[in-house]
């Protein structure tokens, strides 16, 4: 099996869609109506992000911890320069830049606009 997607159910995914393009330099490669919604398609690290509008009965993003899909982890190269950057765009973090138990690996987390949680993850080599 080959990883192809994650798919992100949302409020509004024009502003989620926009979040990632702007917090993270995703890439828009369509935008469709799928069975009357909004889906807009990104590419981010290589992977296919679907963002589409979730129905009005849709329950909220699960607490930390959860089971399940708990968080999305992505790589970065430097983790400072990514919280200064998305700080600057007036994102706020759940948990600031911190070492992790494991050696050479930095991290800070924060959530998307439906209550997705991120882990930023910078590796050093």
């Amino acid at each position: 099996a080959k990883f192809d997607h994650l798919h992100i159910k949302s409020r509004a995914c024009e502003v989620s869609a926009e979040f990632y393009r702007t917090a993270f330099g995703a890439d828009v490669l369509s935008t469709t109506e799928v069975d009357g919604k909004t889906r807009i398609v990104l590419e981010l690290g290589g992977i296919r992000l679907f963002i589409e509008d979730a129905s009005g009965n849709a329950s909220s993003a699960p607490t930390i911890p959860a089971r399940g899909l708990e968080h999305i982890g992505l790589q970065v190269s430097d983790l400072d320069e990514a919280v200064s950057h998305l700080t600057s765009i007036g994102i706020e973090f759940a948990i600031g830049p911190r070492n992790s138990a494991r050696p050479g690996v930095r991290m800070a987390f924060l959530h998307g606009p439906d209550g997705e949680y991120i882990e930023l993850i910078e590796r050093s080599s």
